[in-house]
């Protein structure tokens, strides 16, 4: 499990010219200003000098990526969560329901990365409904976030006979980094769930089994279907075992010797 105390880095890119200086607090950022952002011309047909950029709300609650087309709002408490994603020239809502920012699976064990829980219904998503929605204590937690300028996820060869001219990879931008930790809500609530599964599976496989014997000691006497054996090894031995298929053993310690009883 020592992979779990990793931080996990989720990087979504703004693509569009951007500035390279990196910011790590929601104080530094800019506030976020949708009028003032929105770009009103035909972005086919006259060239856009506007830049992407990161964004925050005046409240602090949110930081948003927008390049004057396309705005993403993202809710960073309790924990983190996309709960927008519009299109600025039409006011058009592409996001209905608040999901989880990734899902991650470390040794066939599936994690989630964020997220927000609570949603009343996921045909759309309110404003009033945000402070009201609660975190997943099993996910990864948000820690914090970094902005700075895109970087080239692959090495990538240009075609210059496919290109209009010759244009820079990565494409400039601006990019941001959510930073997850895991926290011990997180570990506690693994380990209750991974006992509830283990034991689960038990009991359906029990539920195919009949039973031979039932006893839980309480009596002075054995039930008939024990044989008692005793051994003279000392306390720190647990019991003398044969290695007979089927056998059933339970201990008892008492003083200098181990009494062991055998299931025939």
């Amino acid at each position: 499990m020592k992979v779990l105390q990793r931080l996990i880095m989720i990087t979504t890119v703004c693509c569009m010219a951007g500035q390279a200086q990196a910011q790590k607090t929601v104080a530094e950022l800019p506030v976020y200003n949708e009028k003032e952002l929105t770009i009103k011309e035909d972005w086919l047909v006259k060239k856009i000098t506007q830049k992407s950029g990161v964004y925050r709300s005046e409240d602090g609650k949110d930081i948003f990526l927008s390049n004057g087309l396309v705005t993403r709002r993202i809710r960073l408490s309790p924990n983190v969560t996309t709960v927008s994603l519009k299109r600025l020239s039409t006011g058009e809502e592409f996001l209905r329901a608040a999901r989880l920012e990734a899902i991650i699976e470390l040794d066939g064990q599936t994690f989630n990365i964020g997220g927000l829980e609570g949603q009343p219904n996921h045909a759309f998503l309110k404003e009033e409904w945000l402070g009201k929605m609660y975190a997943d204590p099993s996910a990864f937690q948000f820690s914090g976030f970094e902005t700075g300028e895109t970087e080239a996820p692959f090495d990538w060869e240009k075609r210059s006979k496919w290109m209009p001219k010759d244009l820079p990879w990565p494409a400039p931008g601006k990019s941001r980094t959510l930073n997850f930790k895991v926290t011990d809500a997180m570990m506690a609530s693994l380990v209750a769930t991974k006992i509830t599964d283990v034991a689960t599976k038990i009991t359906d496989m029990d539920k195919a089994r009949d039973v031979v014997l039932e006893d839980d000691f309480s009596k002075t006497t054995l039930a008939k279907e024990w044989k008692e054996n005793l051994s003279n090894k000392s306390d720190r031995s647990s019991f003398q075992n044969e290695g007979k298929p089927g056998e059933i053993t339970v201990e008892l310690r008492k003083q200098e010797w181990v009494r062991c009883h055998e299931f025939l």
